[in-house]
């Protein structure tokens, strides 16, 4: 799959480094974002044996509110050397949310990990990668 008009030609799971096999859970997946992202089906989408975290997390964030919810969860369950992307709508988007980088970051910040990438997910979506800081990896 071939990127969009302006954007990188890397696919979307590219970007992302969403590999085959990553014990991963793709969270509140958008109707837009679903051809982009291609099949999922080969990954382990929302499935990992208890106690074994998620080497790839990705959440699609709608709201303030449900990043502070959820976020704490997602930070539990994820392996120390995997990786969180959070995705919130750009302003320039006709269904922005109202998110901003910023906040998406002072949240993950405070949440005890490091963002190493932003990048531009779709013409409506953004998104910041964390990880846990390398003194924290087991």
């Amino acid at each position: 799959m071939v990127g969009m008009a302006g954007y990188s030609d890397k696919t979307l799971r590219d970007k992302l480094g969403l590999k085959v096999g990553q014990r991963s859970a793709i969270v509140r997946l958008p109707e837009s974002v679903r051809d982009d992202l291609g099949d999922v089906a080969d990954l382990n989408t929302l499935t990992r044996v208890v106690g074994v975290p998620f080497d790839f997390i990705i959440m699609f964030i709608t709201s303030r509110e449900q990043l502070e919810a959820v976020l704490p969860n997602l930070v539990r369950h994820l392996h120390s050397g995997g990786m969180l992307w959070l995705a919130w709508t750009k302003r320039t988007s006709p269904i922005n949310h109202g998110l901003s980088e910023n906040l998406i970051r002072e949240f993950g910040l405070k949440a005890g990990l490091v963002d190493v990438r932003v990048a531009s997910l779709t013409s409506d979506w953004s998104g910041l990668k964390f990880v846990h800081p390398v003194n924290n990896r087991k």
